[in-house]
């Protein structure tokens, strides 16, 4: 899947435990990026995605790429 990999862990207290994105090696790929984030927990999760900075990042997004943003959220079993 990925070129380049980049990974964070965050130390802000946010709740936001690590982030990885992945880039596709094939330029015809379907995903243009694939973003990986881990939080503490879910209310941590929706506190972030509620943010006004989250916000402002993706209204963000079309200045850069016409992709389509989507978004799943996944649990262990």
């Amino acid at each position: 899947m990925s070129t380049f990999t980049c990974r964070w862990r965050s130390s802000a207290g946010d709740g936001l435990e690590s982030a990885a994105a992945f880039f596709p090696r094939d330029v015809d790929a379907v995903d243009v990026s694939v973003g990986v984030y881990r939080f503490r927990d879910e209310a941590a999760l929706r506190t972030a995605l509620a943010s006004e900075e989250t916000e402002a990042v993706m209204a963000d997004v079309p200045r850069f790429t016409d992709a389509a943003v989507s978004r799943s959220i996944a649990f262990p079993l």
